[in-house]
């Protein structure tokens, strides 16, 4: 019986289907990822092939490869929570949340602001993450639900740097969710956090931490680099911050640019400028292929429009906070000598996997 190419497509997607899920839940995460960069090679191979030898390869050839690797990577967020790195590494920064959360509350760190301004205090010093340096990179991981890491391994971005925070709420029973933005008009607002954000985008020499910008010219670059519209539409779509409820109050706040914002008819505004607005599809695609605390756009809506504290309760939660920091450096240094072993355990399991292919891969087959 001679099968037309449309069926030949559907009968080898639904063999490879079959193999990837029995196949990857024996897999390590590493081997998982070689698999990819084969399928990612497999097709590339084959337009060349079409190419080169004049469209005699059959068309549905490509795309059969193509869809492979598309299969793998929305089965990629369910089979790699089965691999053992994976679950050893969940245990680990379970831990690290576990202990910050209880010296969160031995030091009286117990509302969202408090606990908001510690965090960014905290991982900007690097008391997360090897070697103490965090930079903000992307280089990183993005290990399924669990792109809090990320901030463990010392590099990350703000899916990871918001993600952690998250965790954090949850752990400490506060409803909490991470919010996927679009920025929608340049970005400058007041910062409160006197510890700067470290970066790679611009040159390290000796491969020492260096701040970003100083304290002048800090909101500066924000707007010009990270949240200018046309460049963040171009180079990375959305932005992730965290929408927090506690006490029948709304907390919309952004831990990588240091903002607390404010929902008015759908448009989350900074206190003294611009506005960010929320990126339904990316949310509803991401609890889709498997992420959890995602914000949910049926569910989560009428969240957005509940009250908020006023800037000026806001700033003094904040400043208190802060001022807690600044004279309690010991106690910090403790936390961090006493979860330095659980970071190194992280940051060995970590270093071992690769995730290029699963970061970098393309959406829509190429013409």
């Amino acid at each position: 019986m001679l099968l037309y190419p449309n069926e030949i497509l559907l009968i080898y997607i639904s063999i490879v289907l079959y193999g990837v899920i029995i196949g990857e839940m024996i897999m390590k995460m590493i081997t998982q990822e070689n698999i990819r960069k084969g399928e990612f090679l497999a097709y590339i191979s084959l337009l060349f092939a079409k190419v080169i030898f004049n469209n005699k390869i059959p068309s549905y050839l490509p795309y059969c490869s193509y869809y492979t690797l598309i299969l793998d990577f929305l089965l990629n967020n369910y089979t790699e929570r089965l691999t053992q790195e994976h679950k050893e590494m969940k245990v680990l920064y379970g831990e690290i949340i576990k202990n910050t959360t209880e010296f969160y509350n031995d030091i009286g760190m117990i509302e969202p602001v408090s606990i908001f301004a510690t965090y960014i205090y905290m991982y900007r010093l690097g008391l997360f993450s090897h070697n103490k340096k965090f930079r903000s990179s992307s280089d990183m991981k993005d290990f399924v639900n669990l792109n809090g890491i990320d901030v463990i391994r010392g590099k990350g971005v703000c899916r990871s740097i918001s993600s952690m925070l998250t965790d954090i709420y949850k752990e400490m029973n506060f409803d909490s969710r991470n919010l996927s933005v679009r920025v929608a008009k340049n970005l400058v607002g007041t910062k409160l956090n006197p510890i700067s954000l470290f970066s790679d985008t611009i040159e390290i020499k000796d491969d020492e931490m260096k701040p970003v910008v100083n304290e002048m010219n800090f909101d500066k670059f924000i707007s010009n680099i990270i949240c200018d519209s046309e460049l963040l539409l171009k180079l990375l779509p959305f932005h992730q911050i965290n929408l927090v409820q506690h006490n029948n109050y709304n907390y919309i706040l952004d831990p990588t640019n240091d903002y607390f914002l404010v929902n008015i008819n759908n448009k989350l505004m900074l206190s003294d400028n611009g506005y960010m607005t929320i990126a339904n599809f990316s949310s509803v695609f991401r609890k889709i292929i498997g992420y959890t605390n995602e914000y949910n756009y049926f569910t989560d809506k009428k969240k957005l429009s509940m009250d908020t504290i006023s800037h000026e309760e806001y700033k003094r939660l904040y400043l208190n906070a802060i001022d807690f920091c600044l004279k309690n450096e010991i106690l910090f240094e403790e936390f961090f000598s006493n979860n330095v072993n659980l970071i190194n355990d992280i940051y060995k399991i970590s270093e071992e996997q690769h995730s290029l292919i699963k970061r970098k891969l393309p959406f829509f087959p190429l013409n």
